[in-house]
């Protein structure tokens, strides 16, 4: 039987200026706060000199002991990450998921990648369910409304198909 691993020593909260980062440094510091350990507020920035921006120090701030740190991403954000997790051995990757369709559809390759090629592990930290925003319909209103359009005497078999 093998022990279970260790506790995240060197845990890396990826950031960047939208709300959902909050989420990610959020967990990252609730797991420190468990495990004890550096915890680092990780921005890959895309500017030739990747100095730390005050945005980044002060959503830092808001997580106890975290550390802000820009690295350059050298046009690819998850794999310049990677190569630092990789370099500088974190333990533990934290990354929140971006909101929206369209969100989805153009950043979720960030996360994606450091699920599949990060050199630890990742944990994707998800906002607690709640109502869909009111621009997008829930997967339910998708069927309802079509079944609440079908004549009410319809057998039930014939809506079904029609749902369908």
């Amino acid at each position: 039987m093998t022990a279970p691993p260790h506790p995240p020593r060197h845990i890396a909260a990826c950031v960047d200026e939208d709300e959902a980062s909050d989420l990610a440094l959020g967990e990252g510091a609730r797991i420190r706060a468990l495990a004890g350990g550096r915890l680092v507020a990780l921005h890959a920035a895309s500017e030739a000199d990747p100095a730390v921006p005050e945005w980044l120090r002060r959503r830092a701030r808001g997580a106890p002991g975290a550390e802000p740190l820009a690295i350059p991403d050298g046009g690819h954000p998850a794999a310049a990450v990677c190569d630092w997790a990789a370099r500088e051995g974190a333990d533990l990757l934290v990354v929140a998921p971006h909101e929206g369709r369209a969100a989805r559809l153009l950043l979720g390759s960030f996360a994606s990648h450091l699920v599949h090629h990060a050199p630890a592990p990742v944990l994707v930290a998800r906002p607690a369910p709640g109502p869909p925003p009111p621009d997008e319909p829930s997967r339910l209103d998708a069927l309802v409304e079509p079944v609440a359009a079908l004549p009410a005497d319809l057998p039930a078999g014939e809506a079904l198909a029609r749902v369908r």
